[in-house]
């Protein structure tokens, strides 16, 4: 399947997260402008501009208000919180905020000991859950939830059971906190891929060093 997407819905997700890069910076109840005045502002389409919103009213970011005073406004949204290079909406903030800091310590050894105790089929599910983000890239739910999949299936590799059972409950911790998944644009959900194709081949390649480059890679590029 090709990872390509059409150019008005790659156009309106730019546009989106540089409106929601807006709101971040302002008091919730702020008034951004019109529609017109945000239309004229980014450059774009009204239905481009009109599909942007949208996302961002799914997401919790914009209220649309009318009347002579109307237009879109900034909310009071959930915190965000840098999951990978992804935003989320979160319950619970405050739980999971501590909790990805010790993911993110035992990511390296999780990694690691995938390497050393992986089998034929084992790099099979790895490289099928890879596949299967390409294959949603162009959802931003199905995609996170891809991602995590895949990390799911390099916790269950492992024989060490500690190990194994403590990252996949952080990983469950963050899976069940997260609300909304805030819209990326198509070269970054690529490059996320691409962090994660470096993970399975460190994993196949059983290279220590491979393994630990990788973690360092996914782990800064991604937070």
């Amino acid at each position: 399947m090709s990872l390509l997407v059409d150019a008005p819905r790659s156009l309106s997700a730019e546009v989106a997260q540089r409106i929601a890069l807006r709101c971040a910076e302002l008091p919730p109840n702020t008034r951004l402008g019109t529609k017109r005045d945000l239309q004229e502002e980014s450059g774009v389409a009204a239905a481009t501009l009109n599909e942007a919103l949208r996302m961002l009213q799914a997401q919790g970011l914009v209220a649309l208000k009318t009347g002579p005073n109307g237009g879109v406004f900034t909310t009071e949204p959930d915190p965000l919180i840098s999951i990978g290079q992804a935003l989320v909406r979160v319950r619970g903030s405050a739980k999971v905020a501590e909790v990805l800091p010790l993911r993110d310590a035992l990511d390296p050894l999780t990694v690691l000991e995938a390497a050393k105790h992986r089998s034929a089929a084992d790099l099979r599910l790895l490289k099928s859950r890879i596949a299967h983000m390409k294959e949603v890239i162009d959802d931003d739910t199905a995609f996170a939830r891809a991602v995590w999949d895949f990390h799911r299936a390099i916790c269950g590799i492992g024989h060490n059971e500690i190990l194994k059972s403590v990252s996949l409950g952080l990983l469950e911790v963050i899976v069940q906190g997260t609300d909304v998944v805030v819209t990326k644009t198509m070269e970054q959900k690529l490059h996320r891929v691409a962090l994660h194709q470096a993970l399975c081949d460190a994993i196949e390649s059983r290279d220590p060093e491979q393994c630990a480059s990788a973690s360092h890679a996914h782990r800064v590029e991604e937070g």
